[in-house]
Formats: structure tokens, sequence, C-alpha cells
């Protein structure tokens, strides 16, 4: 039923969403019918410039939800009614009892010639001086004063004769979207597991679908998405959670489990292969826990003490085999890159070492071929990035130029790094356009072909580039 619930408020949302954008859009195209009007800002700062482009200084700036009087429009820029909170200064010398006494005067930016000019008066003209400073007036921003703002940023609100009424709408959109929003967060600081995040949700859209055109429906579809991810983030720490509580069951059953068939006095009658299938089961699964590490130690100890106990030296060798076979298997449950190559090869050689000519001597043999394959693959893994789509191998470095063999040219890719260098692969060409490559930094790309003797990877070249 749940899930069945939150479908439909989806379904609701996404409608609401092509309702939102198609007011918006008739909204716009309103605007441009009938001038002026009131616009309203959506971004957080806006620009105010003295003409139109972005290469001028601005003369002020505007914040989201401030109300603009668009005056006309062209191309992509919104001519408006100029903000009184421009800054407009004038010389004390030519003006007296508000009226401008010279020709042509400069309103600049400032108490000071050092000021951007924005605009000028004229002789006559009237000004309303609002401070002063040394010898300047303050004045409010004059007729004459242009102001224009990107129309991408400023969405239609009103006719002049409705906005009252818009604004109105605008504060109870307000009301709406911020008892929706402190709902929210009371119900967020409750217990996770109880949250009601459909009936969070609703609150969202009802204000989207009440107020479509206004701000604040803008603001809610912002809300549900940060409450998504706040939903996503409380169910991976719950998932997480459970987890975490799982393999603390598992881990204890195991420790339980092989104590009370370590207590049996016959060694032979130890199931050690259910302690085994214990523990690896936790091993296996959850490879990331620390239950995972104790129970590689557990079961390290075990056989340890099984095979110190009274086994002949047969059953010793057998032991051991088991021992490295286990952290083998342990540790490729691992990224090949977290792998301890070495520490699972000291292991199989010392059964070699020890019990020469054996079957178990001749298995960890074996072994060590398949580890040795194993490491190779993950230094290439570690020093390559793998084409997506492909089986092309990518490499970037330095291009060195070896020897000429019958194969065709040694080429090496170098990586160089501060007060280091290392090789990453190696490849043959017959191209003697590379050698112009030669000590250039490149990107090489090919198929991967074997390794040579110092565990570099030999490419068959396909694609080469400088960069």
């Amino acid at each position: 039923m749940k899930k069945f619930k939150t479908i439909n408020l989806l379904v609701i949302f996404f409608f609401v969403l092509s309702y939102y954008c198609l007011i918006n859009s008739n909204c716009a195209k309103a605007q441009e019918k009938s001038y002026p009007y009131i616009g309203i800002v959506t971004s957080e700062k806006l620009r105010v410039l003295p003409r139109k482009g972005t290469n001028y200084r601005e003369i002020t700036t505007l914040s989201q939800n401030d109300l603009v009087t668009v005056l006309d429009k062209n191309g992509d820029w919104l001519l408006i009614k100029p903000p009184e909170n421009i800054n407009c200064w004038i010389s004390s010398d030519y003006i007296l009892e508000g009226i401008v006494t010279g020709t042509a005067l400069n309103v600049r930016q400032g108490p000071g010639i050092n000021f951007p000019v924005l605009t000028q008066v004229n002789k006559n003209d009237k000004v309303n001086v609002i401070d002063e400073k040394n010898n300047w007036k303050k004045i409010s921003p004059p007729e004459s004063l242009k102001a224009w703002v990107s129309s991408n940023f400023v969405d239609y609100f009103s006719n002049m004769d409705n906005l009252t009424t818009q604004l109105n709408k605008l504060k109870e959109s307000q009301q709406a979207f911020n008892s929706a929003k402190l709902y929210a967060s009371s119900k967020l600081k409750g217990d996770s597991r109880s949250i009601d995040f459909d009936e969070i949700k609703q609150n969202y859209f009802s204000v989207i679908k009440k107020y479509s055109n206004t701000i604040y429906a803008s603001k809610a579809l912002f809300e549900l998405k940060i409450l998504k991810e706040k939903q996503e983030k409380i169910e991976k720490e719950l998932f997480k959670k459970n987890r975490q509580n799982r393999v603390k069951e598992l881990f204890d059953y195991a420790d339980t489990f092989a104590s009370r068939e370590l207590e049996k006095r016959n060694i032979n009658d130890i199931d050690i292969s259910s302690i085994s299938i214990n523990y690896m089961a936790i091993i296996k699964d959850y490879p990331d826990k620390e239950e995972a590490k104790w129970s590689i130690e557990r079961l390290a100890s075990i056989r340890k003490k099984i095979a110190d106990a009274s086994l002949a030296t047969d059953r010793k060798r057998f032991v051991q085999f088991n021992e490295a076979e286990d952290f083998r298997s342990s540790e490729l449950l691992k990224d090949v890159s977290e792998i301890n190559y070495e520490a699972v090869l000291t292991k199989y050689r010392s059964i070699m070492l020890l019990y020469p000519g054996t079957i178990e001597a001749q298995k960890a043999e074996m072994r060590i071929e398949d580890i040795k394959r194993r490491r190779s693959y993950a230094q290439l893994k570690n020093n390559s990035k793998k084409s997506t789509g492909s089986s092309l191998y990518s490499y970037e470095g330095f291009l060195i130029k070896e020897d000429k063999t019958a194969k065709g040219t040694l080429y090496r890719i170098e990586e160089r790094g501060f007060l280091h260098k290392k090789d990453l692969c190696t490849f043959y060409s017959t191209d003697k356009d590379l050698e112009s490559y030669s000590n250039r930094k490149v990107k090489i790309q090919g198929m991967l072909l074997s390794f040579d003797e110092n565990d570099r990877p030999v490419l068959d070249l396909k694609r080469i580039q400088l960069q």
C-alpha cells in the first residue's frame, strides 16, 4: 500500500511540474505583450547594468524575490526602472536648491571624479538630494538613468493593476512553504525508522499545485530534491546498521560453535569443516567488516591448535596447505589492488621448502604461478585505465625509444613524477613517424599481448596522440 502511495505521489509530482513549467511559459509570453509590468528576480544575485551587455560594471545588484518594474525588452535584456539603492552623485558646484545649473552634468557612481559616469542631467532638471559628502550630493536615480538586467533571471509576476493580488498570493505561498518546511524539519528530528517521507512530500506537492506560478513552487521542488537525498541517506544508514547487526550475530554463532567443538577430547571428532564454513561465510559476505578479519584470525588460530595438538607430519602438511588455501581464498575476496600477494606466496613457498616432492608441494607450485599471474594483472590494473566499452588499455606518459629489433623498434611509456620515474608499458612498432614523438608526452591505446621479464605489459599499439 505504501509503495502504491509513493507511486501516486510521483505521478502527481511530475504532473504538477509540467503544469508549473506551462504556467511559467505562458507568463513569459504575457510579459512581452504589455509594458510596464512587475517582474520577480529568480537568481540569488542579479547584476544591474547601465547598458545591455555583460562587459559593463554593475551599478547595483538585486536579490532573489526582489520585484522590479519592467519597462521594455530588447533581445535577451530587460529595461527596468532604476532601483532606489543605486548610488548617484553630482558635483555640488552645479546644483542649487535641487535644480541643476550646469549643462550635461555627469552623474557618477560615487562622490568623486574617479567614479564611473552613469548618465547625465541637464540644466534646469530637478533632482532629489538625499545625502551630501564633501563637495558632492547624492541624489535619487534620475529619469535619464538606464538600468538593464538579463531576461533569463526575471520572471513575470504581475501587471501593474494586479500587483496587490499577486503580492497577497506570494505571501500566502511563502506561508504555505514555510509551514511545509517547518513540518519537515520537526519530523526529520525524530526516529529515522519511523519517518513518513510520503507525508512530508505531500505538503510540498500542495505548495507546487496551489501556487505553481510563484517562486515558492520552485523552492518546494528544490526541497523535494533535498528530501529525496535525505531519505536515501537514512535508508543507506539503516541498511548499514542492519548489516552490522547481522554480521555480529553470525560471528557470535561461529565463535560459540567453534568453542563447543574445541571442548571435545578427541581431536578427530572436531567438526573443522563446519567451523570453516561458519567463518568463511563471514569472510565472503562481509569482507569489509572487522568480523571478517577476526574470522580469518580465528580460523587460522583453530587450525594451528588442531595441527599442534596431535597431528602427524602428514597431517601437519595437509593442515598447513589448507591454511594457505584459506588465506588465499580470503585474500582473493578482496579487490585485486588490496590483496597481499607476497604473504600468499610466502605460505606456498614454505610448503615447497618443508615438504619437497609431495602432492602439496606440487599444488603449491601451481598456486604460486597462479598468484604471480594475478599480481601481474593487478599491476596492470593499477597502472592503466581500461577504455569503456572496449578491450583497449590506455596509458599516458612520455614516449621513450629503445632498440630496433626484428619485431620493429621497441618503445616504452614512462611516467615521470617528482623525484621518480616508472615504466608503464612497452610496444613494438615499424612506423618511422613515431620517432617524432620521442621524449614527448603521449596517450596510447592498445591490446594486451603479454608481459615482459620485468612484468611490464606488452601492447599491440592501436592509437597514439600527443598530450
